[in-house]
């Protein structure tokens, strides 16, 4: 249920963006949308599999002038202790600035894991980190 309720709230939030961003906005690229809908073999994670077989990882990217956020979720699809439910949703707000050669990256990372806590949304961990590129 709470997968069938988040895949529409994706939905109606994209739809909601598209109608309510004025086409100037679109127009200068000041304001960037990406959707993505990824299909995997298996999820794995620096180098370890963490999950038994296909899964299904959806992504949300909106940024205006280089604040943007990120929400990206792994679904097990193949049959698993976990399968037909997000077990893991990662939400990212950051900011990105690009000066002359170099871009400063900052990013706030909050991993969660819905299926290891049924009660809450709060079983994760956090991250802050900064790049330079």
């Amino acid at each position: 249920m709470r997968s069938f309720l988040l895949s529409r709230f994706i939905l109606c939030t994209i739809t909601f963006i598209i109608v309510a961003v004025p086409s100037e906005l679109w127009a200068q690229g000041h304001f960037i949308i990406n959707a993505e809908s990824d299909f995997y073999s298996q999820y794995v994670w620096r180098g370890l599999p963490a999950s038994r077989g296909f899964v299904w990882q959806p992504a949300l990217t909106i940024e205006y002038y280089g604040v943007g956020f990120n929400a990206w979720a792994n679904f097990p699809v193949a049959p698993q202790p976990n399968q037909g439910e997000f077990n893991e949703v990662d939400l990212t707000p950051y900011y990105t600035r690009t000066i002359e050669k170099f871009t400063l990256f900052t990013w706030f990372d909050l991993e969660l894991f819905p299926d290891q806590n049924p009660k809450s949304l709060d079983a994760g961990q956090t991250t802050l980190e900064w790049g330079l590129h």
